[in-house]
């Protein structure tokens, strides 16, 4: 059971992700571009928990990316209401590498990036210069 839940969650995943303006999917990571196409960051939403985690990686999504910051942010906009989010590294500084992993649990947050009429920006600061991505939940028309 826990099988196939995972494997309908995996393809619903896919499905919501799937509009290539905001996001892509390549296998069962699912990733958004950040900056001019330079590096990607590994979206994971665990609904259950209402826990967002995000990977950084470079361009090609194979190599780990490290980040000077010890948090990252996602601007969400739904409707007139504007809110920003820290989301707070989770992995170990290893010597001068920085965070490559960080995280939020946030039930309303993950609730809200499902709306039509919600935008949301992650944000995030690698080697001192910061970059952002456009995250895209909800479902489109194709």
């Amino acid at each position: 059971l826990a099988a196939i839940a995972m494997s309908v969650l995996g393809v619903a995943l896919r499905d919501l992700m799937a509009h290539e303006d905001h996001a892509s999917s390549a296998g069962d990571r699912t990733f958004i571009e950040l900056g001019d196409h330079e590096y990607r960051a590994e979206v994971v939403v665990k609904e259950a928990e209402s826990l967002l985690v995000f990977t950084l990686f470079d361009k090609t999504g194979k190599q780990t990316v490290y980040s000077d910051a010890s948090f990252a942010v996602i601007n969400l906009k739904s409707g007139k209401n504007s809110k920003q989010y820290q989301l707070p590294a989770v992995t170990e500084k290893a010597g001068n590498r920085g965070n490559s992993v960080f995280q939020i649990q946030h039930k309303l947050l993950v609730s809200s990036l499902h709306r039509h009429d919600t935008k949301a920006v992650f944000r995030v600061s690698i080697q001192n210069r910061s970059y952002a991505g456009n995250i895209s939940f909800a479902h489109h028309d194709h």
